[in-house]
């Protein structure tokens, strides 16, 4: 009885290892991203105007930004992580 009483506990304890909801942060990241990208240009195309250029920034980048439209969520952890700025 004690056996399988271990038995179960270990089942579950595996079980438990393999449901995870996503498969990375970087893999989300990387999905949002391209997503947003798309969603940009099928904007662009509906309003007959040019698609929007990405800029990455650089250290010291002078910016121009007289609205911003929106901003990616922040990174909850204390490390540099990537974010999106469309103005």
């Amino acid at each position: 009885m004690k056996a399988l009483k271990v038995l179960f506990a270990v089942s579950i304890l595996t079980l438990s290892s393999l449901a995870m909801a996503e498969g990375g942060g970087d893999r989300v990241y990387g999905r949002m991203m391209q997503e947003n990208q798309q969603a940009m240009e099928q904007y662009a195309l509906k309003n007959g105007k040019a698609i929007p250029e990405v800029v990455h920034y650089e250290y010291g980048m002078n910016l121009d930004i007289q609205k911003v439209v929106s901003v990616t969520q922040a990174n909850k952890t204390c490390s540099v992580a990537p974010s999106r700025m469309t103005y």
